[in-house]
């Protein structure tokens, strides 16, 4: 699959397909940091896409860095907070994915929750990391979802 994506990135540097979504979550599922790293660096998109906040957190933990993972989940859930519970297993997912999404919504989290699963579940241990990790909310910290 991978050989394949990166072939469908080259022939559309521009990816107006979604493709980097995809790559990504191979990518990861694979621990292959190095083709994770040029996507980032690529796209720049940890910001405004649940796929590659997400999968951020998860690249920093894996490379071992895991200051730097806390500060990635905090981006990540200012970018999509709908996104984490998905990728815990907390939220099913509806019959059928919405047509479109915004940025930030519960939409876009089910849109991306199969392959953000599917990161996740390749390493258990990182999927505890996560749900260890509680959410500072207005001076008092919680359990997320």
């Amino acid at each position: 699959a991978i050989v394949e994506l990166e072939a469908m990135l080259a022939l559309n540097p521009s990816d107006n397909q979604g493709v980097r979504y995809a790559l990504l979550a191979c990518y990861l599922s694979v621990r292959h940091l190095d083709g994770a790293a040029r996507l980032f660096e690529e796209f720049d998109e940890c910001a405004f896409n649940t796929v590659f906040a997400w999968g951020h957190v998860l690249e920093r933990w894996l490379a071992g860095d895991i200051p730097g993972a806390q500060q990635a989940l905090a981006v990540a859930r200012k970018q999509n907070g709908h996104t984490e519970a998905s990728i815990k297993g907390h939220k099913r997912l509806p019959k059928h994915l919405p047509a479109t999404y915004s940025p930030g919504s519960k939409e876009e989290a089910q849109c991306f929750a199969e392959p953000l699963r599917m990161m996740w579940r390749t390493y258990p241990n990182a999927l505890t990391w996560l749900i260890t990790q509680a959410v500072k909310r207005r001076g008092s910290v919680r359990e997320t979802d």
